[in-house]
């Protein structure tokens, strides 16, 4: 071998090393996407323990980040989740909750609870079974009052935009 081939070979090595050196950003959003993946992991081991609960999808995510020792409103950003206003943000809610075990009625109860939260709905009283002080709120008894609110036009028509964004990104994954 000759030296010019030793020289070839140390320089296609060093354009190979250069490939594959990754900026500092890159590797910031890959520790940032590994930190996510854990925290969505312990979200779905603590959803095991808390199970349904009848409130806005924002504020179950929070509760149970709590619950678990995390911090619910980062996760909910780096999932780009704000008011749920839009049909991309129900896309992310739906990546979020398939990713920590929610089923989809489950998902589509907490997006309409949030909205009847918003409309000042005493939803917690009303999904419980019987009404105010009866049993523990269940999924059943939360779609069924949700069912007897009557939603003005406007908010059904949105409502129904962004379940069904939320359908189909939870059917996709």
């Amino acid at each position: 071998m000759t030296q010019k081939d030793d020289l070839s070979k140390v320089e296609g090595l060093q354009e190979v090393l250069e490939i594959l050196r990754v900026s500092s950003d890159f590797e910031a959003r890959c520790g940032r996407a590994a930190a996510v993946a854990w925290q969505v992991r312990q979200l779905r081991k603590g959803r095991t323990e808390t199970g349904f609960r009848a409130t806005g999808f924002r504020k179950y995510v929070e509760v149970l980040a709590r619950a678990v020792g995390l911090d619910g409103g980062a996760l909910l950003e780096w999932f780009g989740i704000g008011d749920l206003g839009n049909a991309q943000e129900s896309r992310q809610a739906a990546r979020l909750a398939r990713g920590i075990g929610l089923s989809l009625p489950e998902l589509l109860a907490h997006l309409r609870i949030e909205f009847a939260e918003r409309r000042n709905e005493p939803v917690a009283a009303l999904c419980r079974s019987g009404g105010p002080g009866g049993q523990p709120e269940s999924l059943e008894s939360c779609e069924a009052a949700l069912a007897r609110i009557a939603w003005d036009m406007e908010t059904a028509a949105l409502l129904r935009r962004l379940e069904m964004a939320a359908a189909a990104e939870y059917g996709r994954l």
